[in-house]
Protein backbone atom coordinates (compact mmCIF):
# COMPACT_ATOMS: atom_id res chain seq x y z
CA UNK A 1 0.00 0.00 0.00
CA UNK A 2 1.74 3.42 -0.73
CA UNK A 3 1.34 6.42 0.46
CA UNK A 4 0.90 9.37 -2.27
CA UNK A 5 2.57 12.73 -1.41
CA UNK A 6 1.18 15.90 -2.48
CA UNK A 7 1.74 19.84 -1.90
CA UNK A 8 -0.40 21.09 0.69
CA UNK A 9 -2.33 23.27 -1.27
CA UNK A 10 -3.58 19.82 -4.19
CA UNK A 11 -5.75 19.04 -1.17
CA UNK A 12 -8.58 21.52 -2.30
CA UNK A 13 -11.84 19.84 -2.68
CA UNK A 14 -15.16 20.97 -4.42
CA UNK A 15 -17.11 23.48 -3.92
CA UNK A 16 -19.07 22.04 -1.48
CA UNK A 17 -15.67 21.42 0.85
CA UNK A 18 -14.98 25.16 0.25
CA UNK A 19 -15.54 25.90 4.39
CA UNK A 20 -13.72 22.78 5.62
CA UNK A 21 -10.81 23.85 2.82
CA UNK A 22 -10.44 27.62 3.85
CA UNK A 23 -10.08 26.59 7.85
CA UNK A 24 -7.91 23.89 7.17
CA UNK A 25 -5.25 26.31 5.05
CA UNK A 26 -5.48 28.65 7.97
CA UNK A 27 -5.21 26.24 10.50
CA UNK A 28 -2.05 24.50 8.81
CA UNK A 29 -0.32 27.81 8.42
CA UNK A 30 -1.13 29.33 12.03
CA UNK A 31 -0.33 26.06 13.63
CA UNK A 32 3.23 26.63 11.77
CA UNK A 33 3.41 30.05 12.99
CA UNK A 34 2.55 29.75 16.32
CA UNK A 35 2.83 25.87 17.20
CA UNK A 36 5.70 26.45 19.56
CA UNK A 37 4.26 29.70 20.99
CA UNK A 38 0.14 28.68 21.29
CA UNK A 39 -2.14 25.75 22.16
CA UNK A 40 -3.27 24.19 19.63
CA UNK A 41 -6.75 24.75 20.77
CA UNK A 42 -6.38 28.71 20.52
CA UNK A 43 -4.53 28.20 17.14
CA UNK A 44 -7.87 25.90 16.04
CA UNK A 45 -10.02 29.59 17.39
CA UNK A 46 -8.27 31.58 15.78
CA UNK A 47 -8.55 30.10 12.15
CA UNK A 48 -11.93 29.55 12.59
CA UNK A 49 -12.01 33.20 13.56
CA UNK A 50 -10.41 34.47 10.37
CA UNK A 51 -12.40 32.40 8.33
CA UNK A 52 -15.49 34.17 9.98
CA UNK A 53 -13.91 37.81 9.86
CA UNK A 54 -12.99 37.73 6.25
CA UNK A 55 -16.40 36.73 5.79
CA UNK A 56 -17.78 39.44 7.55
CA UNK A 57 -15.50 42.04 5.88
CA UNK A 58 -16.42 41.15 2.51
CA UNK A 59 -20.29 41.39 3.72
CA UNK A 60 -20.14 45.00 5.51
CA UNK A 61 -17.58 46.43 2.84
CA UNK A 62 -20.44 45.51 0.31
CA UNK A 63 -22.78 47.09 2.53
CA UNK A 64 -20.68 50.35 3.45
CA UNK A 65 -20.62 50.19 -0.98
CA UNK A 66 -24.39 50.56 -0.99
CA UNK A 67 -24.29 53.00 1.70
CA UNK A 68 -22.09 55.40 -0.35
CA UNK A 69 -24.34 54.58 -3.29
CA UNK A 70 -27.05 56.00 -1.62
CA UNK A 71 -25.43 58.97 0.28
CA UNK A 72 -24.21 60.35 -3.57
CA UNK A 73 -28.32 59.79 -4.81
CA UNK A 74 -29.76 61.26 -1.81
CA UNK A 75 -27.11 64.09 -0.52
CA UNK A 76 -26.73 66.90 -3.22
CA UNK A 77 -23.65 68.02 -1.63
CA UNK A 78 -25.59 68.92 1.17
CA UNK A 79 -22.45 67.30 3.34
CA UNK A 80 -19.44 65.84 2.82
CA UNK A 81 -19.45 61.37 3.10
CA UNK A 82 -17.13 60.48 5.97
CA UNK A 83 -14.25 58.37 5.32
CA UNK A 84 -14.14 54.90 6.91
CA UNK A 85 -11.04 54.89 8.66
CA UNK A 86 -10.67 57.18 10.61
CA UNK A 87 -6.61 57.46 11.28
CA UNK A 88 -5.58 59.04 7.85
CA UNK A 89 -2.86 61.39 8.49
CA UNK A 90 -3.72 63.73 5.86
CA UNK A 91 -0.77 66.40 6.56
CA UNK A 92 1.22 63.58 6.45
CA UNK A 93 0.42 62.82 2.95
CA UNK A 94 0.27 66.13 1.63
CA UNK A 95 3.56 66.90 3.00
CA UNK A 96 5.41 63.87 1.47
CA UNK A 97 3.82 64.42 -2.27
CA UNK A 98 5.08 67.56 -2.06
CA UNK A 99 8.50 66.47 -0.94
CA UNK A 100 8.89 63.40 -3.19
CA UNK A 101 5.74 64.70 -6.12
CA UNK A 102 4.50 61.30 -5.01
CA UNK A 103 4.58 58.36 -2.50
CA UNK A 104 4.08 54.53 -2.39
CA UNK A 105 0.92 53.47 0.08
CA UNK A 106 2.12 49.78 1.79
CA UNK A 107 -1.26 47.95 2.63
CA UNK A 108 -1.85 44.87 3.95
CA UNK A 109 -4.51 42.12 3.47
CA UNK A 110 -5.26 42.37 7.07
CA UNK A 111 -7.97 44.15 8.83
CA UNK A 112 -10.54 46.52 7.25
CA UNK A 113 -8.01 46.87 3.94
CA UNK A 114 -11.14 47.28 1.72
CA UNK A 115 -11.87 50.86 2.93
CA UNK A 116 -8.30 52.08 1.93
CA UNK A 117 -9.31 52.43 -1.65
CA UNK A 118 -12.75 53.97 -0.95
CA UNK A 119 -11.58 55.99 1.99
CA UNK A 120 -8.98 57.46 -0.56
CA UNK A 121 -11.96 58.41 -3.22
CA UNK A 122 -13.83 59.56 -0.60
CA UNK A 123 -11.39 61.84 0.61
CA UNK A 124 -10.43 63.18 -3.27
CA UNK A 125 -6.83 61.82 -3.06
CA UNK A 126 -5.97 61.09 -6.47
CA UNK A 127 -4.18 57.60 -6.43
CA UNK A 128 -3.08 54.84 -8.75
CA UNK A 129 -3.46 50.91 -7.68
CA UNK A 130 -2.92 48.16 -9.74
CA UNK A 131 -5.70 45.57 -8.64
CA UNK A 132 -6.59 41.89 -9.26
CA UNK A 133 -9.96 41.90 -7.86
CA UNK A 134 -12.97 43.18 -10.21
CA UNK A 135 -14.90 43.72 -6.83
CA UNK A 136 -12.47 47.03 -6.30
CA UNK A 137 -13.30 48.64 -9.73
CA UNK A 138 -16.94 48.20 -9.00
CA UNK A 139 -16.35 50.19 -5.93
CA UNK A 140 -14.67 53.11 -7.41
CA UNK A 141 -16.65 53.05 -10.08
CA UNK A 142 -19.73 54.16 -7.60
CA UNK A 143 -17.70 57.30 -6.39
CA UNK A 144 -17.77 58.80 -10.36
CA UNK A 145 -21.42 59.88 -8.79
CA UNK A 146 -19.86 62.09 -6.06
CA UNK A 147 -17.95 64.85 -5.67
CA UNK A 148 -15.55 66.21 -8.57
CA UNK A 149 -12.50 64.90 -6.50
CA UNK A 150 -13.79 61.92 -6.08
CA UNK A 151 -14.72 60.92 -9.51
CA UNK A 152 -11.07 61.67 -10.71
CA UNK A 153 -10.08 60.11 -7.84
CA UNK A 154 -9.36 56.42 -8.81
CA UNK A 155 -6.84 54.89 -11.31
CA UNK A 156 -7.15 50.88 -11.00
CA UNK A 157 -5.50 48.82 -13.27
CA UNK A 158 -5.78 45.42 -13.90
CA UNK A 159 -2.77 43.90 -12.88
CA UNK A 160 -2.82 41.24 -15.74
CA UNK A 161 -2.59 43.43 -18.42
CA UNK A 162 0.93 43.87 -20.36
CA UNK A 163 0.76 47.67 -20.17
CA UNK A 164 0.32 48.14 -16.13
CA UNK A 165 3.84 48.86 -15.24
CA UNK A 166 3.99 51.30 -18.18
CA UNK A 167 0.38 52.74 -16.34
CA UNK A 168 1.55 52.74 -13.04
CA UNK A 169 4.40 54.04 -13.74
CA UNK A 170 2.64 57.33 -15.46
CA UNK A 171 -0.04 57.43 -12.66
CA UNK A 172 3.10 57.99 -10.20
CA UNK A 173 4.84 60.58 -11.89
CA UNK A 174 1.49 62.55 -12.48
CA UNK A 175 1.57 62.63 -8.41
CA UNK A 176 -1.12 60.17 -8.14
CA UNK A 177 -0.04 57.73 -4.60
CA UNK A 178 0.20 54.66 -5.31
CA UNK A 179 -1.61 52.29 -3.48
CA UNK A 180 0.53 48.49 -3.30
CA UNK A 181 -0.97 45.12 -1.50
CA UNK A 182 2.41 44.20 -0.14
CA UNK A 183 1.67 40.87 0.62
CA UNK A 184 -0.23 40.06 -2.70
CA UNK A 185 2.74 37.44 -3.55
CA UNK A 186 0.85 34.80 -5.03
CA UNK A 187 -2.72 35.20 -3.53
CA UNK A 188 -5.75 33.21 -3.35
CA UNK A 189 -5.85 33.04 -7.10
CA UNK A 190 -2.18 31.20 -7.64
CA UNK A 191 -0.55 33.46 -9.66
CA UNK A 192 3.37 32.59 -9.44
CA UNK A 193 6.15 34.75 -7.59
CA UNK A 194 8.08 36.43 -10.10
CA UNK A 195 11.74 35.93 -11.09
CA UNK A 196 12.79 39.01 -9.23
CA UNK A 197 11.36 38.03 -5.92
CA UNK A 198 13.48 38.23 -2.48
CA UNK A 199 13.54 36.32 0.43
CA UNK A 200 12.67 38.08 3.80
CA UNK A 201 12.74 37.12 7.31
CA UNK A 202 8.61 36.76 8.59
CA UNK A 203 7.93 35.34 12.48
CA UNK A 204 11.30 33.48 12.19
CA UNK A 205 10.04 31.93 8.53
CA UNK A 206 12.21 32.45 5.60
CA UNK A 207 9.39 33.81 2.38
CA UNK A 208 10.06 34.20 -1.35
CA UNK A 209 7.93 37.68 -1.56
CA UNK A 210 7.11 39.92 -4.68
CA UNK A 211 9.12 42.82 -4.30
CA UNK A 212 7.55 45.53 -7.14
CA UNK A 213 7.21 48.13 -3.72
CA UNK A 214 10.78 47.88 -3.54
CA UNK A 215 12.01 48.23 -6.85
CA UNK A 216 9.41 51.09 -7.54
CA UNK A 217 10.61 53.16 -3.77
CA UNK A 218 14.52 52.67 -5.23
CA UNK A 219 13.82 53.33 -8.81
CA UNK A 220 11.62 56.65 -8.22
CA UNK A 221 13.12 57.55 -5.32
CA UNK A 222 9.76 57.23 -3.65
CA UNK A 223 8.83 56.52 -0.20
CA UNK A 224 7.21 53.93 1.45
CA UNK A 225 4.05 54.40 3.99
CA UNK A 226 2.90 51.07 5.71
CA UNK A 227 -0.56 51.35 6.51
CA UNK A 228 -2.27 48.79 8.50
CA UNK A 229 -6.29 48.93 9.06
CA UNK A 230 -7.18 47.97 12.98
CA UNK A 231 -9.63 45.70 13.30
CA UNK A 232 -12.64 47.81 14.21
CA UNK A 233 -12.89 49.56 11.07
CA UNK A 234 -12.37 52.71 13.09
CA UNK A 235 -8.62 53.44 12.34
CA UNK A 236 -6.04 53.08 9.89
CA UNK A 237 -2.95 53.57 11.35
CA UNK A 238 -0.18 55.06 9.11
CA UNK A 239 3.55 54.05 10.37
CA UNK A 240 6.87 55.26 10.45
CA UNK A 241 7.88 56.61 6.55
CA UNK A 242 10.61 53.76 4.80
CA UNK A 243 12.74 56.17 2.77
CA UNK A 244 15.23 54.46 0.37
CA UNK A 245 18.58 55.18 0.57
CA UNK A 246 19.97 57.86 -2.48
CA UNK A 247 19.63 56.74 -6.02
CA UNK A 248 21.58 52.68 -5.57
CA UNK A 249 22.58 50.60 -8.19
CA UNK A 250 23.81 47.27 -8.96
CA UNK A 251 23.94 45.16 -5.86
CA UNK A 252 23.39 47.98 -3.65
CA UNK A 253 19.93 48.25 -4.90
CA UNK A 254 19.03 44.77 -4.20
CA UNK A 255 20.07 45.23 -0.98
CA UNK A 256 18.13 48.25 -0.62
CA UNK A 257 15.22 46.58 -2.37
CA UNK A 258 15.70 43.62 0.70
CA UNK A 259 15.72 45.97 3.29
CA UNK A 260 12.34 47.90 2.15
CA UNK A 261 10.71 44.41 1.86
CA UNK A 262 11.61 43.25 5.17
CA UNK A 263 10.65 46.68 7.17
CA UNK A 264 7.27 46.25 5.45
CA UNK A 265 6.84 42.70 6.35
CA UNK A 266 8.70 42.97 10.22
CA UNK A 267 5.59 45.80 10.32
CA UNK A 268 3.20 42.94 9.19
CA UNK A 269 4.77 40.68 11.10
CA UNK A 270 4.07 42.50 14.39
CA UNK A 271 0.45 43.58 13.89
CA UNK A 272 0.13 39.38 13.17
CA UNK A 273 1.50 38.49 15.90
CA UNK A 274 -0.91 40.34 17.85
CA UNK A 275 -3.79 39.69 16.38
CA UNK A 276 -3.26 36.17 13.65
CA UNK A 277 -6.66 36.75 13.00
CA UNK A 278 -6.63 39.69 11.40
CA UNK A 279 -4.21 38.60 8.24
CA UNK A 280 -6.54 37.77 5.58
CA UNK A 281 -3.94 36.03 3.54
CA UNK A 282 -2.70 33.65 6.38
CA UNK A 283 -4.23 30.60 4.68
CA UNK A 284 -1.73 31.66 1.41
CA UNK A 285 1.17 31.47 3.83
CA UNK A 286 2.31 27.70 2.76
CA UNK A 287 2.67 29.02 -0.89
CA UNK A 288 5.02 31.92 -0.10
CA UNK A 289 7.28 29.54 2.55
CA UNK A 290 10.90 29.33 1.09
CA UNK A 291 12.28 25.72 0.71
CA UNK A 292 14.93 25.25 2.78
CA UNK A 293 12.57 26.12 6.40
CA UNK A 294 11.20 22.71 5.20
CA UNK A 295 12.67 19.98 7.05
CA UNK A 296 13.47 17.01 4.31
CA UNK A 297 12.72 13.49 4.76
CA UNK A 298 15.43 12.27 6.56
CA UNK A 299 16.77 8.96 7.38
CA UNK A 300 14.67 7.25 10.48
CA UNK A 301 15.77 4.23 12.73
CA UNK A 302 14.14 0.94 10.65
CA UNK A 303 10.62 0.29 12.34
CA UNK A 304 10.50 -2.95 14.72
CA UNK A 305 7.05 -3.44 15.67
CA UNK A 306 8.79 -4.84 19.24
CA UNK A 307 5.94 -6.13 21.80
CA UNK A 308 7.32 -2.84 23.91
CA UNK A 309 6.92 -0.22 20.89
CA UNK A 310 4.24 2.27 21.18
CA UNK A 311 3.25 4.38 18.34
CA UNK A 312 1.99 8.58 18.25
CA UNK A 313 0.90 11.87 16.00
CA UNK A 314 2.40 14.87 17.70
CA UNK A 315 -0.74 17.05 16.45
CA UNK A 316 1.78 20.33 16.20
CA UNK A 317 3.39 18.61 13.41
CA UNK A 318 1.10 16.51 11.68
CA UNK A 319 -2.24 17.52 10.76
CA UNK A 320 -5.58 15.36 9.61
CA UNK A 321 -7.49 16.72 6.60
CA UNK A 322 -10.43 14.62 4.76
CA UNK A 323 -12.22 15.96 1.92
CA UNK A 324 -14.47 14.06 -0.88
CA UNK A 325 -11.13 12.36 -2.71
CA UNK A 326 -9.80 11.08 0.76
CA UNK A 327 -8.21 11.32 3.67
CA UNK A 328 -4.53 13.57 4.36
CA UNK A 329 -2.53 14.30 6.71
CA UNK A 330 -0.63 17.39 6.48
CA UNK A 331 2.88 17.50 7.62
CA UNK A 332 3.08 21.07 8.68
CA UNK A 333 7.06 21.11 8.85
CA UNK A 334 7.58 19.74 5.01
CA UNK A 335 4.42 21.51 4.33
CA UNK A 336 3.30 18.39 2.57
CA UNK A 337 -0.08 16.68 2.41
CA UNK A 338 0.10 12.85 2.31
CA UNK A 339 -3.07 11.22 1.33
CA UNK A 340 -3.85 7.52 3.13
CA UNK A 341 -5.98 5.04 2.21
CA UNK A 342 -9.39 5.10 4.14
CA UNK A 343 -9.40 2.17 5.80
CA UNK A 344 -6.80 4.17 8.44
CA UNK A 345 -8.12 7.44 8.36
CA UNK A 346 -9.16 7.43 12.04
CA UNK A 347 -6.25 5.91 13.39
CA UNK A 348 -5.06 10.26 13.64
CA UNK A 349 -7.66 10.74 16.52
CA UNK A 350 -6.25 7.67 18.53
CA UNK A 351 -2.94 8.49 18.22
CA UNK A 352 -3.10 11.90 19.14
CA UNK A 353 -4.94 11.28 22.40
CA UNK A 354 -2.40 8.92 23.43
CA UNK A 355 0.69 6.52 22.65
CA UNK A 356 -0.81 2.77 21.31
CA UNK A 357 1.32 0.40 21.44
CA UNK A 358 2.00 -0.67 17.58
CA UNK A 359 0.78 -4.66 18.14
CA UNK A 360 -2.53 -2.88 19.22
CA UNK A 361 -2.48 -0.86 16.57
CA UNK A 362 -1.89 -2.85 13.69
CA UNK A 363 -4.17 -5.42 15.55
CA UNK A 364 -6.98 -2.49 14.80
CA UNK A 365 -5.87 -2.04 11.12
CA UNK A 366 -5.81 -5.67 10.21
CA UNK A 367 -9.20 -6.09 10.77
CA UNK A 368 -9.82 -3.66 7.89
CA UNK A 369 -7.12 -4.88 4.86
CA UNK A 370 -4.69 -7.45 4.05
CA UNK A 371 -1.73 -7.84 6.92
CA UNK A 372 1.07 -6.41 4.08
CA UNK A 373 -0.79 -3.53 3.59
CA UNK A 374 -1.09 -2.93 6.97
CA UNK A 375 2.15 -3.85 8.61
CA UNK A 376 3.57 -1.68 5.33
CA UNK A 377 1.63 1.35 5.82
CA UNK A 378 2.38 1.81 9.34
CA UNK A 379 6.42 1.25 8.24
CA UNK A 380 5.68 4.27 5.93
CA UNK A 381 3.94 6.29 8.13
CA UNK A 382 7.23 6.12 10.37
CA UNK A 383 9.57 6.53 7.83
CA UNK A 384 7.46 9.59 6.79
CA UNK A 385 7.79 11.43 10.19
CA UNK A 386 4.22 10.99 10.08
CA UNK A 387 4.21 8.83 13.21
CA UNK A 388 6.38 8.32 16.03
CA UNK A 389 7.52 4.76 17.27
CA UNK A 390 9.59 4.39 20.00
CA UNK A 391 10.21 1.39 22.53
CA UNK A 392 9.57 3.20 25.90
CA UNK A 393 7.29 6.19 24.83
CA UNK A 394 4.73 7.00 27.45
Amino acid sequence: MQITQQHGDKTTGPTSQQDANEFIYYYINLLKLFRDTKPIAEIDRLASEAMLLRRQRIYEFSQHLSHVESFFRTSSGAKPLEPKLTSWNLDQLQSLREMYGSLLLAVFHFGEHRHVLSDLATLGIPFVAPIAKHAYFDATAIFRNGPEASKTAAMMLEVERRDVGRRLLGGLKAGRIGVIYVDGNMGPDGHMVEESAVEVDFLGLKMRVKSGIGRLATSLSLPVVPMLAERSGKGGTMLPVIVPRSSPKGAAREHEIVRIMQECYTTLGKAVSASPQDWEFAFCLHRWISADNSSQQSDRPTFVPTSSAKARIDPKNVVYYSCPDGIYWLHIERQRAYKLPSWCGDIYHLLTKTPQEVRTLLTLLQRRAPINETTNIVEQLHSLGLIDVAPDMQ
